[in-house]
């Protein structure tokens, strides 16, 4: 009998709290396959493209597709010209496969998805996954619209801000490049 009470109470509480009772099966939420299939192809086309390596996504979806990220290591120092390619290359690929994929869109915070709702980060990296401390650019990531590069302080080993530029200006800069390799 005690335990039977026991049992309902608990029941009850994880009810009233929004949790799961004990006896429940995770059912995993059907959009998350979606997600899962968007990330790894277009990290393994990205990690390909540019000689990275995938090391994982992710995003925010709490009850929809809000956010979908994609996180990379370069082992090699990084510039601004070129973690600004690899930002914006990455984010244009990444919000074209979510708008495309028609079993996602239910269940996408809003369609079609922008750049602001697609991530990509890049780590710079020397080879025995140290920092460079030179100066170049150690991280770059989007936040809030706008692509951020870091360095490493060389004395306290922290990343700093070494520069930032709203998202768009960035794609009109690589898209100005592209042209003018194009053009003879």
């Amino acid at each position: 009998m005690r335990i039977v009470r026991f049992k309902i109470i608990f029941s009850v509480l994880f009810l009233l709290l929004g949790m799961k009772p004990i006896n429940a099966v995770y059912v995993p939420a059907p959009y998350l396959k979606y997600v899962s299939e968007i990330t790894k192809s277009t990290g393994a086309e990205m990690q390909k493209e540019f000689d990275l390596v995938y090391i994982g996504g992710g995003g925010r979806m709490p009850n929809d597709v809000e956010e979908i990220e994609l996180n990379f290591i370069a082992y090699r120092k990084g510039t601004i010209k070129e973690a600004r390619e690899i930002e914006v290359k990455g984010t244009e690929k990444l919000v074209k496969k979510i708008n495309e994929h028609e079993k996602l869109r239910p269940y996408l915070r809003e369609y079609p998805v922008k750049a602001d709702r697609a991530y990509i980060s890049v780590a710079f990296r020397k080879k025995d996954n140290t920092r460079y401390s030179d100066g170049s650019v150690a991280l770059a990531f989007q936040a809030r619209n706008l692509l951020v590069y870091c360095h490493e302080d060389p004395k306290t080993e922290n990343l700093e801000d070494l520069f930032e530029e709203p998202y768009e200006e960035a794609l009109k800069i690589v898209k100005n490049e592209a042209l003018k390799q194009k053009t003879p």
